[in-house]
């Protein structure tokens, strides 16, 4: 029998929902920033010890916390934003839920150094928000909050938190960067690791939005961008995307920005929208873009979840089909374009025509039985438009090319090319139509019985059933493969194999493809050349990191770097070799999808990355080299081929995605 329903102690529900506010390390620096720009500082300094592991620093030159107010700062739901619901639709601050500092208490020993003008205090607070002890501890206004040992009080957490270290930094320092963009305070983020103190970034706070992209995106990147701008009676759009051309953009969708009333925040939607019609244009590549969206307070929901990260607009639809439209008209200019002037396209046409020959002609005039078409395209200005009661009859002559079936029908002496097109311009047949005509034929067609169709229409209908489900959930092995026995070879382009009362058939190109694909790629060092001068990459401290964290892989697809710890971050790393094969190229886009891959989670202890164009290559390498179909093969060949599909990864398809093999025939069925 349950237990009754009682209320959960205030304790419990305070450690319960301190997990769900502050998730990651990102989300722990973006509150303390928060709190930071909340207090009108023009100055914030971020300070990492060991990538957060042992402790993180958000120091501002703000107004200070009052000592009346020390008390209630880190209690659950404190807040001096708003008093009562309905503040909520009209607050232009940060925050306004009064849990952030409450779920720090709760998730690690957390300690506030602040002073409003008079002598600085130093207070430190338990896991429940309440009042250990205070030092008085000199220190000009503003407030420092010191958070030591985060998640320490949820082990799995701590022990995912310290194991994706480097990988969470890196996303918390392009969450930094954001807020770098938008706000005017100066943003400086340094991470102190064995005792050395290493800048990651460092803005200057500019009130123009330009200024601050070229500083965080570095000026090779902002050359590349085309301002947009959107005006409308409820919301004002305004930013910088990059041109939709080869080398603007990025492999990845790591750096895409969109504020709404100056807050960062994720909108799928919008970001959707963007990356669709960008990449109409450069499939290859992903945008580079700063959104800032205004919008009326009363439009807008920013209660959707804890970090505020997840707005909900109203008339959102709207404003996505404007986005889309503007978007079309700035790229239309970077890709192809078609204009209807049917006059100038025919007489361009017409000049290219060589003199003399025959082409087809198109006219509107009503033919009569002993009429000639004329033999050149009549010029359509001045003409008066046909009455209404005549429709018009079209005239198309189509000039047909004749069989080359037989030896005897092709001359074979060497003449002219004009000539020679001509000699086969021979058969004409003239069609006269008009719209009415092909109006009553379309008619005719519909009102058409089903029954006199000559097509047979098929009804299957599907029982469900025992038989039918398990004969869906047939799974292989990779070691079942070594127990294949080879029947022999289909149509010199498949392999017909046993297994128990089963047999399938098996792709033998695509299969031996993929062999050969995923031996280049565990196996194979790209070779590379030496760049006659080092290329700067322009990365952020973060992306530094994972560069020389992983500087294996990289090497291993063939690109070197000198690092030069001297350098302020950013510099750093340089590329001096490059991947060199035949006729593929490879530039620092490729390394930039490979810190992207990097810095992912779920790529975490994966063998073998590769950037995609390395894998296109590889592909391209082993679709050659592979058994080709329409090849014999003798029984030791066949079984070699099978044999390899449990050696493979991922046997299931080719590296362009063609099955490798398929259930043919269940035996035991089959009376």
């Amino acid at each position: 029998m349950l237990a009754g329903i009682k209320a959960i102690d205030k304790t419990t529900v305070h450690n319960i929902c301190s997990g769900q506010v502050i998730v990651n390390l990102s989300s722990a620096v973006k509150e303390l920033v928060e709190n930071a720009i909340d207090a009108k500082a023009t100055s914030i300094l971020i300070t990492f010890r060991e990538y957060g592991k042992e402790s993180i620093e958000v120091s501002d030159n703000g107004g200070g916390i009052d000592k009346s107010q020390f008390k209630g700062v880190t209690l659950k739901h404190h807040t001096s934003k708003i008093r009562e619901f309905e503040d909520v639709a009209s607050v232009s601050t940060f925050g306004f839920r009064g849990e952030a500092l409450s779920s720090l208490c709760s998730l690690g020993r957390l300690k506030i150094h602040t002073s409003t003008g008079d002598v600085g205090s130093l207070i430190s607070y338990d896991h429940n928000g309440n009042i250990i002890d205070i030092v008085t501890q000199a220190r000009p206004v503003g407030t420092t909050i010191i958070l030591n040992d985060m998640f320490s009080t949820l082990p799995v957490r701590h022990k995912q938190f310290v194991k994706n270290l480097k990988k969470e930094f890196a996303k918390t320092v392009d969450i930094l960067q954001a807020y770098a963009m938008i706000s005017p305070q100066r943003l400086h983020c340094v991470n102190i690791c064995s005792k050395r103190k290493q800048v990651v970034f460092s803005s200057q706070g500019k009130s123009s939005l330009r200024e601050n992209v070229v500083q965080i995106l570095g000026a090779a990147v902002s050359k590349n961008l085309l301002e947009i701008s959107i005006e409308d009676s409820v919301y004002k759009i305004f930013g910088y995307i990059s041109k939709p051309m080869e080398r603007c953009g990025r492999g990845s969708s790591d750096k895409q920005y969109i504020f709404i009333n100056n807050r960062p925040c994720d909108n799928e939607k919008i970001s959707k929208c963007i990356n669709s019609v960008y990449r109409s244009y450069e499939k290859f590549q992903y945008p580079i873009f700063v959104l800032v969206l205004t919008i009326n307070s009363d439009m807008l929901d920013v209660n959707v979840t804890p970090d505020k990260r997840k707005l909900f607009l109203d008339n959102e639809g709207k404003l996505l089909t404007k986005l889309e439209s503007e978007l079309q008209n700035m790229f239309s200019t970077y890709g192809g374009s078609y204009s209807d002037q049917s006059s100038k396209s025919i007489t361009a046409i017409t000049q290219l025509i060589p003199s003399g020959m025959k082409y087809p002609t198109v006219s509107q005039e009503q033919p009569t039985a002993n009429q000639a078409y004329p033999k050149t395209i009549p010029s359509t200005s001045g003409c008066c438009s046909p009455a209404k009661s005549t429709p018009p009859v079209f005239s198309l002559e189509i000039i047909e090319t004749p069989s080359l079936a037989t030896e005897d029908r092709i001359d074979r002496t060497p003449v002219d090319p004009v000539d020679k097109k001509m000699k086969y311009m021979q058969q004409k047949t003239l069609f006269h139509f008009s719209l009415p005509s092909i109006k009553n034929v379309t008619c005719q067609r519909k009102d058409k019985p089903i029954s006199q169709s000559p097509f047979v229409h098929y009804k299957h209908q599907i029982v469900a059933s025992e038989k039918a489900e398990s004969e869906l959930s047939h799974t292989i092995e990779k070691d079942a493969f070594r127990h294949f026995r080879v029947i022999g070879q289909f149509n010199l382009g498949f392999i017909l194999v046993r297994y128990k009362n089963n047999i399938f058939i098996i792709d033998q190109h695509a299969t031996d493809e993929k062999f050969r694909f995923e031996t280049l790629e565990a196996e194979s060092n790209i070779t590379c050349q030496k760049l006659i001068n080092p290329l700067k990459l322009g990365l952020n401290g973060a992306q530094e990191d994972i560069l020389i964290q992983n500087i294996d892989v990289f090497i291993k697809n063939g690109f070197h770097f000198k690092i030069d710890d001297s350098l302020v971050p950013g510099n750093k790393a340089q590329m001096t070799h490059s991947p060199h094969c035949k006729n593929w190229e490879f530039d620092s886009s490729d390394v930039e999808e490979l810190l992207f891959i990097l810095s992912d989670k779920s790529m975490t202890g994966v063998k073998n990355l590769r950037p995609s164009k390395v894998r296109r290559m590889f592909a391209s390498q082993a679709c050659r080299s592979a058994v080709m179909i329409g090849t014999a093969l003798d029984q030791k060949k066949m079984y070699e081929i099978v044999g390899h599909m449990s050696e493979m990864n991922h046997p299931w398809n080719c590296p362009h995605g063609r099955p490798t093999m398929r259930h043919v025939v269940d035996l035991s069925r089959v009376s």
